[in-house]
């Protein structure tokens, strides 16, 4: 048991350091019998694990990928892996310790906002594999009536995340998206504090910017305050939502779901 164990680190080592390699040269000559044909197959196989991490973490982080360019993404791939290995057969758990690795990461030290990117890409990944849910929507409000609901408690859809950056993430994946411009993201811009609610309408992921008091609101509701109770924080916290323009833009990204949620 202990030559199996080495030989499976062995493997995962040798999948890791291929990350950035290309074994198209001498694969032909390397098939032949014997043992050089079990070492071609471990290659090869090696190989194919490599290009599937980098796929996964790819399709899990495609602005990231897009900010660093190819060569650089595979080599933080490859580096991630390293510390952070496949623990599961589902590669899209793989990336889930990405933003917090980037922290400490030295090769893109001069690109702090790169953690912050993929925070909100990991929750975008999140959001989107999130489970399914029922939308609470405007006629489910009013027909408990204004007392009844500004009493009550609502529960955040699977879906639905509301996150506080230290750096423009938002900004940043929202100029990468179609129709945005990435020209005019400066570093004046990136250097700015964001609150984002990231949420799944009508089953596509989406990233909304947030004031800092409807980013407090969605917090107090999250964390179960009644409505009434989140609106006398607010004004203790000298803040305020327009509520009635507010309402609808939440009910639209379904941040809430129907069931035992409001009581």
């Amino acid at each position: 048991m202990m030559v199996l164990t080495s030989q499976q680190q062995a493997f995962a080592e040798g999948a890791r350091d291929r990350l950035g390699a290309d074994l198209s040269h001498g694969l032909m000559d390397a098939l032949s019998s014997g043992p050089l044909a079990a070492q071609a197959g471990m290659d090869v196989y090696r190989n194919n694990m490599a290009v599937a991490w980098r796929h996964a973490m790819a399709t899990t982080y495609p602005v990231l990928a897009q900010l660093i360019g190819i060569d650089g993404f595979k080599l933080l791939v490859r580096d991630y892996v390293r510390v952070h290995p496949s623990t599961s057969g589902d590669l899209n758990q793989l990336g889930g310790q990405l933003h917090d690795f980037l922290k400490t990461y030295a090769p893109l030290a001069d690109y702090p906002y790169f953690p912050a990117v993929a925070e909100l890409e990991w929750q975008l990944h999140r959001s989107h594999d999130a489970a399914n849910h029922v939308p609470l929507t405007v006629v489910d409000l009013m027909a408990r009536g204004v007392d009844d609901w500004m009493a009550a408690t609502v529960k955040f859809a699977p879906s639905a995340a509301v996150l506080r950056m230290q750096y423009a993430a938002g900004m940043i994946w929202l100029a990468h998206q179609e129709g945005g411009d990435v020209t005019g993201v400066s570093a004046q811009h990136i250097r700015q504090h964001e609150c984002l609610l990231v949420s799944r309408p009508q089953w596509r992921v989406q990233v909304e910017v947030l004031s800092e008091s409807e980013c407090y609101l969605l917090e107090l509701l999250r964390d179960g305050v009644t409505f009434e109770a989140a609106f006398e924080r607010l004004d203790e916290a000298c803040l305020s939502v327009d509520f009635v323009a507010f309402l609808p833009r939440c009910l639209a990204a379904g941040v809430w779901c129907m069931g035992d949620d409001v009581v």
